[in-house]
């Protein structure tokens, strides 16, 4: 409730006074006198009614509000997992996506990758991983949205890991870029694959135009380094496993193919349809 002013509280004391000073002398006072006391006692009674009560039973909401609640800010640690990052996951130049923002896990970073191939296959970053499953035919994964002239790389690297769980006549994870030249779609892959032998993968090479590198023997469930070493003045593409060159490619038209821009993909590939898991990580682009 609101506080009566002081100078309003003597007055009102002051003016009770009075009446009552003027009570007691009732019997001596003449009529207009009496009217008069009749007629301040209706306006006090009047004020009371008017002005007192109200605010004795209905006081005023601000002036019963007597906590002041808290504003809520959201957290620094909800607002950047709100935010998406869509650069390289790493301060290295060369480093297009390591797979370690934890942000994206269980799906991926649609600013560096976006899916590509049929449908039906499983794409999920894990553990600082890619990885990928499919129970089709054919080939699905993720190709890189940014885009490369070969005079703009030098080499393109992955670590690429085939599971023991393929059941595929062939399955296979790796890596292609794939261009148009003079027309035509041409595409260059380097993958590791089972070929029907669930103990021993081996890696290979191949391109659009009947190119096939010869083959190396690997072990399933385990990493293995797949390098692209490229040429811009000869057109050449040198392939190492691990580390080991095995094999070089020369496009026959070099002036048409340094005009080409190449995009990046990574995934799997299954010849029958049953079922291939791999998995991918440490892609890298760059130069020497």
């Amino acid at each position: 409730m609101e506080s009566l002013p002081w100078d309003m509280i003597g007055a009102i004391f002051g003016a009770l006074s009075f009446l009552l000073a003027l009570i007691l002398d009732w019997h001596r006072l003449e009529g207009i006198w009496r009217r008069v006391i009749i007629a301040l006692i209706i306006g006090c009674a009047v004020f009371l009614v008017i002005y007192l009560v109200p605010t004795l039973l209905f006081p005023s909401p601000e002036n019963t509000l007597t906590e002041t609640l808290p504003i809520e800010t959201p957290s620094e640690t909800t607002q950047s997992q709100t935010t998406e990052e869509v650069q390289p996951s790493d301060s290295n130049s060369t480093v297009y996506d390591n797979f370690n923002n934890s942000v994206f896990d269980e799906k991926w970073n649609n600013g560096l990758w976006l899916p590509y191939g049929n449908l039906n296959t499983v794409i999920e970053q894990n553990n600082g991983v890619m990885q990928f499953s499919r129970n089709n035919p054919d080939e699905g994964g993720l190709t890189a949205t940014q885009t490369w002239t070969i005079d703009e790389i030098s080499f393109i690297e992955a670590k690429v890991n085939l599971d023991s769980k393929t059941e595929a006549s062939i399955g296979s994870v790796g890596i292609q870029i794939t261009t148009n030249i003079s027309g035509m779609t041409w595409w260059l892959t380097c993958s590791i694959y089972n070929n029907k032998n669930t103990d021993i993968a081996e890696a290979h090479c191949g391109a659009a135009d009947n190119y096939n590198s010869q083959s190396i023997a690997l072990s399933l469930n385990s990493w293995h380094t797949i390098r692209i070493e490229t040429n811009p003045d000869t057109a050449k593409i040198t392939f190492f496993i691990d580390n080991s060159r095995i094999d070089t490619y020369v496009h026959k038209n070099p002036d048409e193919f340094k005009k080409s821009f190449f995009h990046l993909y990574i995934g799997v590939w299954s010849q029958d349809g049953g079922l291939v898991t791999g998995s991918v990580d440490d892609v890298q682009v760059g130069s020497q």
